[in-house]
């Protein structure tokens, strides 16, 4: 008799299913990522095609690891990128504490460095940027995109 225990593609797909549904809408400037169970949830990715700048990237209460799969997806949908660099802009203003913005700078840049593992594209590094009165981060990855 067969059973259902330990096979990775069943664990998989349960996994899979247990994901929030993640919804997309269109404007004229920007692709968004929103989830209904989870309102908080918000990623922003410019759609400008010289550029590959998410400007938001909130995930509320939900689980750090579950976001990341939901971004990975939002990346996926959203499409390639354009050149080899990945920017979250305005991270933290220039106003908030030296901690706090480099504890910002952890997750985000963990956050998008796992997504985009997760869609095959290979992160070389990642650096913080002062801009004007805001922080970003900028992630180079390999020009093989998925």
């Amino acid at each position: 008799m067969a059973t259902n225990d330990g096979q990775p593609g069943e664990k998989r797909q349960a996994y899979e299913k247990a994901l929030p549904q993640l919804s997309l809408r269109v404007d004229d400037f920007s692709w968004q990522g929103i989830c209904k169970d989870h309102p908080r949830l918000f990623f922003r990715r410019l759609r400008e095609p010289q550029d590959n700048i998410f400007t938001d990237l909130l995930i509320g209460e939900m689980q750090p690891e579950i976001a990341v799969r939901l971004l990975a997806e939002f990346i996926r949908r959203t499409g390639p990128f354009s050149t080899n660099t990945v920017t979250a802009r305005d991270i933290s203003s220039a106003e908030t504490s030296r901690e706090a913005t480099l504890a910002k700078y952890e997750q985000v840049t963990w956050m998008l460095t796992t997504a985009l593992r997760e869609v095959n594209v290979q992160v070389k590094s990642a650096m913080l940027d002062h801009r004007e009165d805001k922080f970003d981060i900028h992630i180079v990855v390999s020009t093989r995109h998925w």
